[in-house]
């Protein structure tokens, strides 16, 4: 993982013309030019974004933090994985022309958005520890049930489960 979120360090690590981008489609004007900044101007990227509502700047951060953590070798191959199962190959042609992690996720981001959700769950699994998952050798060997009648009684049984216990999902009928 890409390690701890600073502002000015993500405005270092992405290119100002996918910020821009990124501001563009959120429609936040920070009343820069970015076409007249600096590549490396991070205080006056700084300055702009701490000049927005904090509202604005909670949801911006939370987006920019998920960039952040997907910005690493297993970040891309979880959004390569997900792009081969949407059968996009020239997805992994097009990451691989693109110079750094954080350049790569963010243009991923503003670009395949409908890979996101995939990928960033695929490498949140793929980072929790082997001792969170519980083992299960004491299940007997029998083969499974898979007639219709059998997989209706499961999701019955599920849906009853959650509707009690939790109160979300509705009963399968």
């Amino acid at each position: 993982m890409a390690g701890q979120y600073s502002h000015k360090q993500f405005f270092r690590r992405v290119p100002n013309s996918q910020l821009a981008d990124y501001f563009h489609i959120k429609g936040v004007d920070l009343g820069i030019e970015f076409s007249k900044l600096k590549e490396k101007d991070v205080d006056t990227l700084f300055d702009a974004f701490t000049g927005l509502s904090p509202e604005l700047q909670a949801t911006i951060e939370a987006e920019f933090q998920d960039v952040n953590a997907m910005a690493c070798e297993g970040g891309i191959a979880a959004l390569c994985d997900e792009a081969g199962f949407h059968k996009d190959e020239a997805f992994i042609d097009s990451i691989a022309t693109i110079e750094g992690f954080h350049a790569k996720v963010m243009w991923s981001f503003l670009e395949k958005k409908d890979y996101w959700r995939g990928a960033t769950m695929f490498l949140h699994a793929d980072n929790v520890s082997a001792s969170y998952w519980k083992k299960r050798n004491d299940l007997p060997s029998v083969p499974p049930n898979v007639e219709d009648s059998d997989i209706d009684k499961l999701a019955q049984s599920i849906s009853e489960f959650f509707y009690s216990k939790e109160g979300r999902g509705k009963i399968a009928r």
